[in-house]
């Protein structure tokens, strides 16, 4: 399909390269839909709900989202660069990111419990008072993001690059992370590492 129409529910289509960048789409309901090489950039999403779908290579940027609802999708190799997240209410289950572009992108207030952010780019990304518990961070670069009263408890960072995690005011138990990128802990308490000679 090229194209997307407001307040209409669609079952099984696949959108292929539609451009909605910088349009308003209200209403709209989408289930079991893939979206291959959409542009959305600078879009308004509002009162819209994915269910069990998949975006592939989709421009993204600067979306705004209000009142949308997310719900077991998945996010492939695409631009989710700007986006506040604030604006979806129903993000439950399963929602991956694999090898996305989320750069200041920003998480406050809600659950993200369980879902995986692998490969990703989220340099000056926010993340403030989310529950990330069990959340995958696998082979992701984190290059000043920014994690304020989260709960990160068996959060899995193996793999994971450029992090800085203020443990006085994150869970961080039972979170999993590798060498090197974890001494960057040892910040927390003042701890300063020398070359053994």
């Amino acid at each position: 399909m090229k194209k997307i129409e407001q307040g209409k529910t669609y079952n099984r289509k696949t959108f292929s390269k539609v451009n909605v960048s910088q349009q308003t789409i209200t209403g709209s309901e989408f289930e079991e839909c893939t979206f291959v090489s959409c542009n959305f950039s600078e879009a308004m999403l509002e009162q819209c709900k994915f269910v069990d779908c998949t975006f592939k290579k989709c421009n993204m940027r600067l979306v705004k989202l209000s009142d949308v609802s997310i719900i077991d999708t998945v996010f492939q190799d695409c631009i989710l660069q700007g986006i506040d997240f604030t604006g979806v209410t129903g993000i439950t289950r399963s929602m991956d990111f694999t090898g996305c572009k989320l750069s200041y992108a920003l998480f406050s207030e809600i659950d993200m419990s369980g879902k995986k952010f692998t490969d990703c780019d989220l340099k000056d990304a926010s993340f403030i008072e989310v529950d990330l518990q069990g959340a995958d961070f696998s082979k992701s670069t984190l290059k000043g993001t920014r994690f304020e009263q989260c709960d990160m408890r068996k959060a899995n960072f193996v793999g994971a690059k450029s992090y800085f995690i203020n443990t006085d005011i994150n869970k961080i138990a039972k979170a999993r992370f590798s060498m090197p990128e974890a001494t960057t802990l040892l910040k927390n308490f003042g701890i300063e590492l020398v070359p053994h000679s």
